[in-house]
C-alpha cells in the first residue's frame, strides 16, 4: 500500500489531524509518533501535488483538500489566489491537541500511594470511536491503531516523565484512568501478591472461615502482614486445605498472600512467627499462583496434589512410658505423622493401629502387616491344654 495515495483518498472526503492521519500509518514505521508521522505524510503530499500543478496537472482539487489541514499548502494556494479556510478534524475535532495536559492531575492523583509501576487508561467519547471506525472500514485501513492506544501511550510517558517511574501494561501495581469526556481521573490500585509457606501449629486455628472450635483464621493471624503495607484486606489463597483442628508441619503450605488495595507496593517481606502460625519470608507472586493454587483446592488435593512436602499431624496418641518415637505414614492418600512406643515391633504397632496381619505366601515367613482390618481374631482352645511330657510323649 501507498501511503501518500491513501492519505490522497481519505483526505479528499475527511478533514484529519496530523495525529489522526498517520495513526492510520501506525504499523508502518517504528520510533514515530503518529502526529510526526501524520505531519510528514502531509509534506511529501504537498510536495507532490504543488509538483504536478506547477507542470499543468490539474491538482486544485486534492490542494484545496490537503490545505483544509496543512498550513503550508494554503499558503501555497493563497499565493495563486486561491483561499481555503482551515478546519477541524474530522475523527477528534481537536480531542488530541494537547492530550498530556492530563499528565499533571495523574501525577497529582498518584502523589499518596508508594507503587513502582503504572499504567494510564481513558474514556474516549462514543462519536469519536465511531468516526475513526466509520474511516477504517471505508477505506480499508488494516495498518492503524486505536485512538485509545495512542492517548494511553501519551499522557502515560508524560507522566512517567514527571514521577519517574515506568509504565507497566503487563502487571501495573496502579491504573489511572483518564476521563476525556468529563475530565475525571480515577485511580485503582491493584491487589499485592505474595508467594510463601505457612505452617500451623494450633490445632484451634481455621485455614478458611471461622467454623465452630476454631478461634481463629489464618487470615486473622497474618493480618500484621496487611498492616505492613496499609491495605484494608487480607486473602489467603492456599494450595490445598487442611482441617482445623490438625496441624500442618513440615516445610508448610504455599500459599499466595493478597493485599487488597495496598498503600504501599514496597515493604517488609521478612515473613511472620506467632504462637498460631509461622509465615515464611516471602516473594512477589503472580495471578497465575493464585490461579495454580485454585486448582490444588478444587481437586481437593493436598500440597500440589501429592503427599510428602508437609505433614497433616492427628490428635496427639497419650503417651506411655519413655520417650515417643514418630514415623511417617500414608493414610487414605494423607501423609500422617504416628507416634510409636519404645519397644515396640512393626506387628504391634499394625496390631495397635487396627491392623491384621498376614502370612507371606509360604506360609513360612514373618508376619507382614495387612491392608488394614480389625483386631486379630482371638486364638480358640479346645479343652485344657495337655501337658508338655505328655505331648513329647504322643510324639515320640
Amino acid at each position: 500500500m501507498d501511503p501518500l495515495e491513501k492519505a490522497r483518498e481519505v483526505l479528499r472526503q475527511y478533514p484529519l489531524c496530523d495525529s489522526c492521519l498517520g495513526r492510520l500509518f501506525a504499523a508502518m514505521g517504528y520510533g514515530v509518533e503518529n502526529s510526526e508521522r501524520g505531519r510528514a505524510i502531509k509534506t511529501l503530499l504537498h510536495m507532490r501535488l504543488v509538483y504536478d500543478y506547477r507542470n499543468g496537472i490539474d491538482a486544485t482539487e486534492d490542494l484545496k483538500a490537503l490545505g483544509r489541514v496543512h498550513a503550508p499548502t494554503r499558503r501555497f494556494l493563497a499565493s495563486n489566489g486561491i483561499g481555503v479556510e482551515e478546519a477541524r478534524c474530522y475523527i477528534c475535532g481537536g480531542l488530541l491537541r494537547d492530550v498530556e495536559k492530563y499528565a499533571e492531575g495523574v501525577a497529582k492523583a498518584l502523589e499518596q500511594i508508594e507503587f513502582g509501576t503504572f499504567q494510564i487508561g481513558s474514556v474516549v467519547p462514543k462519536d469519536v470511536l465511531e468516526r475513526e471506525r466509520e474511516i477504517v472500514a471505508k477505506f480499508g485501513i488494516e495498518t492503524g491503531e486505536s485512538i485509545k492506544h495512542e492517548i494511553n501511550r501519551r499522557i502515560g510517558r508524560a507522566v512517567g516523565g514527571l514521577l519517574k517511574r515506568p509504565a507497566n501494561k503487563e502487571r501495573p501495581d496502579v491504573v489511572a484512568t483518564v476521563s476525556l469526556v468529563d475530565g475525571t481521573i480515577k485511580v485503582a490500585r491493584n491487589p499485592l501478591l505474595l508467594l510463601g509457606r505457612y505452617i500451623k501449629l494450633s490445632r484451634v486455628v481455621s485455614q478458611g472461615k471461622p467454623v465452630p472450635g476454631a478461634l481463629k483464621t489464618v487470615e486473622e493471624v497474618l493480618d500484621p502482614v496487611r498492616s505492613r503495607f496499609g491495605g484494608p484486606a487480607l486473602v489467603l489463597h492456599a494450595a490445598g486445605r487442611e482441617d482445623f483442628d490438625v496441624r500442618m508441619l513440615g516445610n508448610g503450605r504455599p500459599a499466595v498472600v493478597e493485599i487488597k488495595e495496598p498503600a504501599r507496593y514496597r515493604g517488609d517481606l521478612s515473613g511472620l512467627t506467632t504462637d498460631w502460625v509461622i509465615l515464611s519470608p516471602l516473594k512477589p507472586g503472580t495471578r497465575n499462583d493464585v490461579r495454580e493454587a485454585s486448582e490444588v483446592l478444587r481437586r481437593g488435593g493436598d500440597t500440589h496434589g501429592e503427599q510428602g512436602h508437609s505433614y497433616l499431624v492427628p490428635p496427639p496418641v497419650r503417651p506411655g512410658a519413655g520417650q515417643l518415637r514418630h514415623t511417617l505414614r500414608h493414610d487414605h492418600g494423607r501423609a500422617r505423622l504416628h507416634h510409636d512406643e519404645p519397644g515396640d515391633t512393626g506387628l504391634q504397632r499394625n496390631i495397635r493401629d487396627g491392623q491384621l496381619p498376614r502370612r507371606r505366601p509360604d506360609s513360612r515367613g514373618p508376619l507382614s502387616p495387612g491392608p488394614g482390618a480389625g483386631p486379630p481374631p482371638a486364638r480358640r482352645h479346645e479343652g485344657p491344654a495337655a501337658p508338655a511330657a505328655e505331648r513329647k510323649a504322643s510324639h515320640a
